[in-house]
């Protein structure tokens, strides 16, 4: 009798460790039955992200001058807005305007709102007229795009001042 239990017992056990391992399997293999370990970057595959191209206005407080370009960016506000600060301060380094220790700034977009963080190279020499017309062409520039408000930082940090002269208010006429 003992014999038979044996048996009876074993074979429910034998039934759960083949579940376990086939589940196992399933869950560490690829979709298509390779290892995910196995796998290399050059294969993993992914979902391209739509292009759009979009026509940007930019604008120089110093000159009046304004601008519109086109830029070919993923489909997100913030590839946007970066691409159009990028090509405002392509434009502003050729009028000597934008200065060169201040970056091209890393992008934050939430709607009407930007966070725009600006790598700066030590304490840029640049006058307040310069400063000022620098400011009202990155924030005409963004009120442009939508933006309504705005905060700068400077290497991840907020400042009391933009460069040197003038105080950061946040909201955009």
């Amino acid at each position: 009798m003992s014999d038979a239990f044996a048996t009876r017992a074993t074979l429910p056990t034998l039934l759960g460790v083949l579940v376990l391992i086939l589940g196992l399997y399933a869950f560490f293999s690829g979709p298509d039955g390779e290892s995910a370990e196995g796998s290399s970057p050059d294969t993993v595959q992914t979902t391209p992200v739509a292009q759009v191209e979009s026509a940007v206005t930019l604008t120089n407080a110093a000159t009046g001058e304004t601008r519109t370009v086109s830029v070919q960016t993923p489909d997100t506000p913030n590839a946007v807005l970066k691409a159009t600060l990028a090509e405002l301060r392509a434009w502003l380094l050729e009028t000597d305007l934008w200065v060169e220790p201040l970056g091209a700034p890393t992008v934050f977009r939430l709607d009407e709102r930007a966070v725009l963080d600006f790598p700066l190279e030590g304490s840029p020499d640049i006058s307040v007229g310069r400063e000022q017309q620098l400011l009202t062409s990155i924030e005409q520039t963004l009120a442009q795009q939508g933006v309504s408000e705005v905060v700068i930082l400077a290497n991840g940090e907020s400042r009391p001042v933009f460069l040197e002269h003038l105080a950061v208010e946040g909201r955009l006429e």
